[in-house]
């Protein structure tokens, strides 16, 4: 089970390429080099150990921070709203639930929550901003 984490962080960053326009970090970039849109993997957490059906599992969270741009304008909030929306070609939401096994390397992986949207500050800058909350089971083999 060593990497089961880095494995569900980079299965959920291949899903979320797949948004035309929107910049995919597995970690945040060191030395501020970012390219906007973007979303940054920002923690991963897990649950212990289930068993279930005679197999091994367990729950892990992936909390993502997306990042649009540091400028107040209603463009800002407007390209926000298409990353949020529950459909449509920008929509986090939709590219999720059309591989809900993230190229199947976990056994189910969906946006649980969208939180802290608007204009905020992030390493000392402000942003419009939403921090969103991926959840995922993992078989252990």
């Amino acid at each position: 089970m060593a990497d089961e984490l880095r494995d569900a962080r980079e299965a959920l960053r291949s899903v979320l390429a797949e948004i035309e326009g929107l910049n995919v970090y597995k970690y945040p970039p060191s030395g501020g080099a970012w390219a906007y849109p973007a979303v940054v993997m920002a923690t991963a957490s897990r649950a212990p150990r289930i068993a279930m059906g005679g197999s091994q599992s367990f729950t892990g969270s992936i909390n993502l921070i997306l990042l649009i741009s540091n400028q107040h304008d209603p463009e800002a909030f407007e390209q926000l709203d298409e990353f949020m929306e529950p459909d449509g070609p920008r929509s986090i939401e939709a590219v999720l639930e059309s591989d809900t096994t993230w190229n199947s390397k976990v056994d189910w992986g969906n946006l649980v929550a969208v939180n802290r949207t608007g204009w905020r500050d992030f390493n000392g800058s402000p942003f419009v901003m939403a921090d969103m909350t991926i959840d995922f089971l993992k078989q252990v083999l």
